[in-house]
């Protein structure tokens, strides 16, 4: 099936709107977090969240090498999900610390780590994350015990995956399984024989 719904997420507001499908018809905004999902023929979800960060040379050069925090957003069983990008060499505070910083946001290699911060999810969730065109994981966290995950700095030079306005998208993407089909790996998982031995005691 195609994409059933579209999410725009703003840092004060939540707007859900209903679409055909043709996401070239949404302007996102650089302070919104776009959330599609596509059902699965088994009942599950696939669930992506995409942050635009808009000028993204400049936006660095503002936060002297902290790491940009898109606005909060819900996909799935994620709840109050943020996305954090961290540069791998802050600013620092000195003149020639902020020269080099600068340098290297202009003209690369630009690197550092995406990470995913989620506030509540009920379970382990299996995720990857995306810079661009490249893609990082899977990865396998429990948020409850470690709210912030993600990869760490890697080799790629961001700058590579910049659009032509000057923007970089970034997100993360999931698949919720459907109740039926966690209910059902619920059930398997049980050791053979357990539930039949406890019924005829019973």
């Amino acid at each position: 099936m195609g994409v059933m719904e579209d999410e725009l997420v703003r840092a004060s507001t939540e707007s859900r709107l209903l679409t055909d499908g043709t996401a070239s018809e949404l302007a996102v905004k650089p302070t919104e977090v776009r959330i599609t999902h596509v059902e699965l023929e088994d009942g599950s979800r696939r669930w992506r969240a995409e942050w635009r960060i808009a000028q993204l040379r400049t936006k660095l050069r503002s936060s002297l090498g902290k790491a940009l925090v898109s606005p909060a957003f819900s996909a799935g069983c994620l709840e109050e999900a943020r996305l954090m990008l961290h540069p791998t060499t802050g600013g620092g505070r000195s003149a020639q610390q902020r020269d080099a910083f600068a340098r290297m946001v202009s003209h690369g290699p630009l690197r550092g780590a995406l990470k995913l911060k989620v506030s509540s999810a009920p379970c382990a969730v299996q995720y990857r994350l995306f810079i661009g065109e490249a893609t990082e994981g899977p990865f396998m966290n429990d948020f409850t015990s470690t709210p912030v995950h993600g990869c760490a700095a890697t080799d790629a030079d961001w700058l590579t995956q910049v659009a032509e306005d000057q923007s970089l998208t970034v997100g993360v993407e999931f698949v919720e399984a459907s109740p039926l089909a966690a209910k059902a790996g619920t059930e398997s998982a049980d050791p053979a024989g357990i539930k039949e031995e406890e019924e005829e005691r019973d």
